[in-house]
Formats: structure tokens, C-alpha cells, sequence
């Protein structure tokens, strides 16, 4: 999944942008090898492993010291289990301001509960992922369309990648590593800054999909 979530990442990105990629104990040689021969910047997470959770918000935590040890301005996270449409990165950071998150449109495979569309379109694995359904579909339903009000679109804005200025992390971040007022770092993370009257909105111009599994 590694090597086809960074590949259209960077190729459908849309604008200039720098990849670093958080790598932990478990990450196997062959992706330390790949991201070797790309030349992609790292941020390793360092410590005990603990439960899944728990490692999970220590990836995503580090990854925002990239606007520390990388100087960035814009962290904008994604996991390996994306795929993502044409443009998804330029109509993200495009509607950026210091005191706003931008959300992508996401759409889910649904073999999970979701808030989200649903719309399976395999899994993001060179040979597996409908790559060509999955352009067309979001030909159909682009736009370049700034949503601002969460109660007329129906659902929370929240979704990965979102794009976090440095701003609003020293503020409000880093996500906690465990259950929080029964939910996760993420949300946490999104109800304070949403509490602080930090903007959250979504772009339809960014589109992602996220493959759930079980298991």
C-alpha cells in the first residue's frame, strides 16, 4: 500500500509540495528501502510500542514535527491506505488560512461504518484498485467548492488528509494517545479547536478514498 498511496499522493497532488514519511519499529526493510531509493524525508517515532491506538496517535503526532525539524508552514497527514483524485493537495492548501482546517471530501469503502460516502472501489494496491472507476466517479462529482456550515451539509467536515497550519497545531495539538471523553485523539483534536473558534471546512475539491478493512 505504501508505495501506491505515496505514488498517486505526489503524482495527482497539484501543486508543489514536500512528502515526509513517519516510520516506526515495524516498519519493514522494504519500505525503509523504498523510501530510501525515492529520497522521501523521514520522522521516526522512537519508544516503547504499546497498543495499536497508542502507536497509532504517536505516528500521527510526530508527523507534525515536520513543521519543526522541515520548517513546513502545512501539515497535511494521510495514511497509506488512500488513494486520491487529481488536484486533492492544490484544492486542500488553497482555501488554507492561519485559523482554518480544510478537510478533504472523503469517500470510504464502507466495509466499515462510516459517516462518509460510501463507494468501494477495492483496495489501494496496484492490480486491486479500480484506478479508472475511481477517476471517473470523481470527474462526476467535482467541484471546486468551499463548504462552511457542517449542519447544512449533514455530517461533521472531519476527514483525512485535512490540511493543519502550524498556527493552530501549537495551539491545540498533539492528539491524545488514548480515549478522551469517549473518543478519539482526532476528534478531540477537532472539538478543542472547534471550542477555540478555530475554522473547520471542507474543500469538494479534494477528494480522497479510504479503504476500511476488518481486522
Amino acid at each position: 500500500m505504501f508505495r501506491f498511496a505515496t505514488r498517486y499522493a505526489l503524482e495527482n497532488a497539484g501543486t508543489e509540495c514536500e512528502f515526509v514519511a513517519v516510520i516506526d519499529s515495524i516498519t519493514s526493510r522494504e519500505v525503509r528501502d523504498y523510501i530510501k531509493e525515492k529520497g522521501y524525508s523521514t520522522l521516526e517515532v522512537k519508544g516503547e510500542r504499546r497498543d495499536w491506538l497508542y502507536n497509532l496517535y504517536a505516528c500521527w503526532n510526530r508527523g507534525y514535527d515536520a513543521f519543526y525539524e522541515y520548517g513546513a508552514d502545512i501539515v497535511v497527514p494521510f495514511g497509506v491506505d488512500h488513494a486520491f483524485y487529481k488536484g486533492w493537495l492544490k484544492y486542500l492548501v488553497k482555501y488554507v488560512k492561519p485559523n482554518r482546517i480544510v478537510n478533504c471530501k472523503l469517500i470510504e469503502s464502507g466495509r466499515l461504518p462510516s459517516i462518509h460516502e460510501c463507494r468501494d472501489f477495492g483496495e489501494p494496491v496496484e492490480g486491486r484498485f479500480r484506478l479508472k472507476e475511481f477517476y471517473e466517479y470523481c470527474e462526476r462529482i467535482w467541484k471546486d467548492e468551499l463548504v462552511t456550515d457542517e449542519r447544512s451539509y449533514g455530517r461533521r467536515f472531519d476527514a483525512m488528509p485535512f490540511a493543519v497550519p502550524k498556527e493552530v497545531w501549537g495551539l491545540y495539538g498533539p492528539m491524545p494517545k488514548r480515549i478522551v471523553n469517549g473518543v478519539t485523539g482526532d476528534t478531540y483534536f477537532f472539538n478543542r479547536c472547534r471550542e477555540n473558534g478555530v475554522e473547520i471546512v471542507k474543500s469538494l475539491g479534494s477528494i480522497s478514498y479510504h479503504y476500511q478493512k476488518r481486522g
